[in-house]
């Protein structure tokens, strides 16, 4: 299931980097118990080493750290640990904290100022899905979403949200019925003692974490090796080689045609609009790590041989939304902004705020395309990775679709998580996706 991943071939020179990954869980919390917290850092430690290429002399006890403290937080008082031992500037946070308690009954809205201000920490968060099945699911002026967390230390925006699948054999996982839909991906729970399984997604985001630290710890770019990569390039790496094809546990107990439960016993695949293969139980898919090592490593290559392809370059295309007189159309209120650069999505961020204690829903419509319904918060913010891959140019329009009125109270944004067009990513893209 974890195996070590083979290196050796590649001739990858030393990046002269050791990520850290700090496995958090807040201490005060029914699940932030002590042996908990230790299950969940063994984890961590046990898939790190379970993956490392034999005969190298990586010491990964140094490098994944667990805390018994608050990992997330944006006030200046917050993440202090986290800062202390981020030694190599690629920093992964592991945590399983959520606030969702059915809150998309109630609603209060987001502060922008404090999202931007947990932006600017430089770390990559891995956060469970959750355990909560499809108890999320709800519908709101007749459109029906799978409810995200609502605190904006969920919406931060390196954000990476980890569901749960269970191997079973000859390279099959059945998706466990308690984990949130429509996560980034999924990867395998670990087994604990005489062949069972931890259950959880609180297990597999550590071990989705110590994955991305041991591919950065050989790819991560740095002074010594101007060719590596950045957290984008392993994101899109986990994301396209990840399997798609994955047994539906849900079968014989739910009937829900919306998410095509009891219709199959495996879980359907949709085609997104960049052409990658999703499911709604598992995002992009069960994360491979050799697949998703042999991937970098030929991005690598192409950054290296090609003079068209160019190191990955993230940024940020942050668009304000106009909310003054907004046009009506049928039961929608349209708002619109325009992509201001060119460039391809790994993810985008969207607030959409509503008056306090409302309800809404909202479709995004890029283009022509056909409008995508989006996974609120109660407090209006969502993170979102169905349109990875999309291709932007500057002007393009994106329109935000409301069934109801946007609040004052806060901006209403989109952020256009992006690398632009010469990253190895457009490549990957077209050598993986399904046109």
């Amino acid at each position: 299931m974890y195996t070590p991943i083979s290196y050796t071939s590649y001739g990858l020179p030393d990046n002269a980097i050791s990520p850290t990954l700090l496995v958090a869980e807040h201490p005060t919390l029914n699940w932030g118990s002590a042996a908990h917290h230790k299950n969940t850092s063994h984890v961590a430690l046990g898939v790190d080493i379970a993956i490392t290429e034999s005969g190298t002399n990586q010491s990964n006890s140094k490098n994944i750290i667990g805390i018994a403290e608050s990992a997330i937080g944006y006030s200046d008082n917050h993440l202090t640990t986290l800062l202390n031992n981020n030694n190599d500037d690629y920093l992964i946070v592991s945590s399983s904290m959520g606030t969702r308690w059915g809150a998309y009954e109630y609603g209060y809205n987001y502060d922008l100022d404090d999202l931007y201000r947990m932006d600017k920490r430089n770390f990559v968060y891995y956060n469970s899905a959750g355990n909560e099945g499809l108890d999320p699911i709800v519908t709101v002026d007749g459109i029906t979403f799978s409810s995200q967390d609502s605190g904006a230390y969920f919406h931060y925006r390196k954000m990476v949200r980890v569901g749960a699948v269970e191997y079973k054999d000859k390279d099959t996982y059945a998706h466990r019925p308690y984990s949130n839909l429509r996560p980034t991906f999924c990867a395998a729970l670990p087994f604990a003692e005489r062949g069972s399984h931890f259950q959880g997604t609180s297990f597999t985001a550590p071990a989705a974490a110590a994955i991305e630290r041991n591919l950065a710890d050989k790819f991560a770019r740095s002074a010594a090796f101007p060719e590596g990569v950045t957290h984008d390039d392993i994101l899109m790496a986990l994301m396209l080689t990840a399997k798609k094809e994955l047994l539906n546990n849900e079968k014989d107990t739910v009937e829900d045609s919306f998410f095509n439960f009891g219709k199959s016993s495996y879980a359907e695949i949709f085609t997104n609009v960049a052409g990658i293969e999703m499911t709604n139980e598992c995002g992009a898919g069960v994360i491979q790590p050799q697949r998703a090592a042999d991937l970098l490593n030929q991005m690598v290559k192409w950054t290296k041989e090609n003079a068209n392809i160019n190191p990955t370059e993230p940024f940020v295309d942050r668009q304000r939304l106009v909310k003054a007189n907004p046009t009506k159309q049928g039961k929608f209120y349209e708002y619109e902004a325009t992509v201001s650069k060119n460039g391809i999505l790994t993810s985008f961020r969207a607030g959409i705020p509503y008056k306090y204690g409302a309800r809404g829903a909202a479709m995004i419509q890029i283009n022509n395309q056909e409008p995508l319904i989006l996974d609120l918060s109660s407090s209006g913010l969502t993170n979102e990775f169905r349109l990875a891959g999309q291709e932007f140019k500057a002007g393009d329009k994106i329109k935000i679709l409301s069934t109801k009125p946007l609040s004052d109270r806060e901006p209403a944004f989109i952020d256009l998580n992006m690398v632009q067009p010469s990253s190895p990513i457009n490549p990957a893209i077209k050598e993986f996706a399904k046109r």
